[in-house]
């Protein structure tokens, strides 16, 4: 068929156009190579800016090219796309892989142009531009000066404040709507928790360049994976100073500046798609080829690029990883055990608990030792819980193992249920008491048994549940006059006289217990009941504080406390928050209080 002559010259149009498009991506691939990109990060790059292309084109939007002769039709495709929720979530998917490549394109092309007066300033076909043009660096500016804390994505009140800001730094007034406006920000920003942050006002670049070296001397060591949520921990002091504030945070940041080198999946950073994973099998492999105890603190270090949390999640659900006491694992295969040993040791199980209905473990090493030393004797790093934990594992199918305690499947019995019967059964015990048969389970006591089954009446004495006499309403209003607002350490209450009688004389234990499990209107919030003191604080039902961690964070945030790990512990047990200085959250529960000190707009 005979072509006619507008047919021609429509094809000859989109033949020059595809030859031009090419021509520049081959300028923009060199500009890329010329400033010391890899041919990895290059090809990354075009192909983010291709993909993004086929989805203007796809998506009929009304610019559809990035590279282009005509710089005004790239910043109408780039406000095309970042207005598209559909994009801007593929965009997300992606772990900002494609706005980092526009980005990089508009950069090279704002370096090779000079962009006020429209003219070019180096050898290219683009056309000399209007001067009504629009300069992300001059949009970057005023995002890293005036949003440290992020520019609120659909926010009138903000729109104002940049518009505002724009035209006092620049001189000028922004000459495009305030869809094109967000559509520019969230090209050469980083969108986080419906915000645009300015990637250089996050983290100097000095910070930059030390996380980015130290990710890259991870992997380099073998590590197979630096997670996000570690690789925030170790730099969790640095970025109180600045503006990341956790670890989804930061992957956003990474995203931003990666540049190809690393595979960044949705929990952890590694070489390349190819990379297996594990963490599991990395903590296995560590502690059987360690062949003894080692201390949590010291798996973790090892084991740096994996987070804590996930290490100690790892330790504490697989029965393969055995508690050795004093926080100290080992992996079940560095105890040998022949079958024959096993069910020696399962036999004599079976005839101690047909005489009552349960043995402790401690009980148990002690009838394996007389009965068969040499167990013990070749197993010497192992204590008595790591071996009933080695026994639990290979046993857990025909006994039943909860706590220090073993019974029969058929009956089973807990170190819960061994203190809260004792607790049930007696009228009245001590402290004491209760220390003594800790003692003798080889256990700790476990306290929260102990308050659900009987009354803490002082430091020393229990008495049974049925003695309690509280009158709820008017010990509730006593308490009113002590806590002014959400919460009160629970210290704080220096006096009863106001108190209804209760039937026993009221002190900080009874208030500890009250609070507990009687009020109607507070609860008690610590981190666990104390033989020897009360911590903790009393919180109203009604407030937005859930979890001891928010009580703690909403204390550091709304004091004046250097959020420090020193400071804070110190701060948090001198105000009978905690009995000691020591708490696993301390750092998560830092940077909360420093979140929480950001909205209000201090520091």
């Amino acid at each position: 068929m005979r072509m006619t002559g507008k047919s021609t010259m429509e094809e000859r149009s989109k033949n020059i156009t595809i030859h031009n498009s090419n021509h520049n991506r081959d300028e923009f691939s060199q500009w890329l190579l010329q400033n010391g990109f890899a041919s990895s990060t290059i090809r990354n790059y075009t192909s983010a800016i291709r993909c993004a292309e086929t989805f203007a084109k796809e998506h009929n939007l009304e610019s559809q090219m990035l590279i282009t002769d005509d710089y005004d039709l790239c910043t109408k495709a780039v406000a095309a796309l970042f207005r598209n929720k559909e994009f801007v979530a593929l965009n997300k998917r992606q772990h900002n892989r494609l706005s980092a490549a526009i980005s990089k394109l508009l950069e090279y092309y704002e370096i090779n142009y000079d962009f006020k007066t429209g003219t070019p300033v180096s050898k290219s076909t683009m056309i000399a531009l209007p001067k009504t043009r629009v300069n992300t660096v001059l949009f970057e500016k005023v995002l890293a000066e005036k949003f440290v804390r992020g520019f609120r994505i659909g926010s009138p009140l903000d729109m104002k404040k940049f518009r505002r800001y724009y035209k006092a730094i620049n001189n000028e007034t922004p000459k495009i709507s305030d869809a094109d406006i967000e559509a520019m920000l969230l090209a050469c920003g980083i969108r986080y928790d419906k915000k645009i942050f300015a990637p250089a006002a996050m983290l100097p670049a000095e910070m930059r360049n030390k996380l980015f070296s130290f990710i890259r001397a991870s992997l380099n060591e073998g590590k197979q994976a630096v997670y996000y949520e570690a690789l925030f921990r170790s730099f969790s002091e640095i970025f109180l100073d600045y503006y990341i504030y956790d670890a989804s945070m930061l992957k956003a940041y990474i995203a931003f500046y990666n540049d190809g080198e690393f595979h960044l999946e949705s929990q952890y950073i590694c070489k390349d798609t190819l990379t297996q994973v594990n963490p599991l099998q990395e903590v296995k492999n560590y502690l059987i080829i360690t062949g003894v105890p080692v201390e949590c603190s010291e798996i973790c270090k090892t084991l740096s690029h994996i987070p804590q949390n996930k290490v100690m999640q790892i330790l504490g659900m697989s029965g393969e990883f055995v508690n050795n006491g004093k926080s100290h694992y080992f992996h079940v295969n560095v105890v040998h055990l022949s079958e024959e040993e096993i069910e020696n040791i399962a036999n004599l199980i079976r005839e101690s608990i047909s005489d009552k209905l349960f043995l402790s473990g401690n009980e148990l090493i002690e009838i394996i030792h007389a009965r068969y030393p040499f167990i013990i004797e070749n197993n010497l790093p192992i204590s008595a819980m790591g071996m009933r934990g080695v026994l639990k594992y290979h046993l857990k199918e025909r006994f039943s193992f909860k706590g220090n305690i073993i019974s029969s499947l058929d009956h089973v019995i807990s170190m819960t249920d061994v203190f809260g019967n004792y607790a049930k059964s007696r009228q009245g015990f001590t402290v004491a008491e209760l220390t003594t048969l800790a003692s003798e389970m080889n256990s700790i006591i476990y306290f929260e048994a102990v308050y659900d089954n009987s009354l803490r009446i002082s430091r020393e004495q229990f008495v049974t549940k049925n003695m309690a006499q509280f009158r709820i309403e008017e010990t509730d209003r006593a308490i009113d006059r002590f806590c002014n607002s959400d919460y009160l350490a629970i210290g704080k209450v220096n006096g009863f006289g106001s108190f209804p009688d209760a039937g026993f004389p009221w002190n900080i234990y009874l208030l500890e217990h009250y609070v507990y499990a009687y009020s109607k209107r507070y609860r008690l919030f610590h981190s666990g009941f104390n033989r020897n003191c009360c911590v903790g604080a009393i919180v109203k039902i009604e407030s937005d504080i859930q979890t001891f961690d928010d009580l703690l964070s909403t204390v550091l945030a709304e004091n004046d406390v250097t959020l420090k790990r020193d400071q804070a512990l110190a701060f948090l047990v001198e105000q009978g928050y905690l009995a000691r200085r020591k708490y696993s959250n301390i750092e998560k529960i830092l940077i909360q209080a420093n979140t929480y000190r950001n909205r209000k707009g201090t520091k």
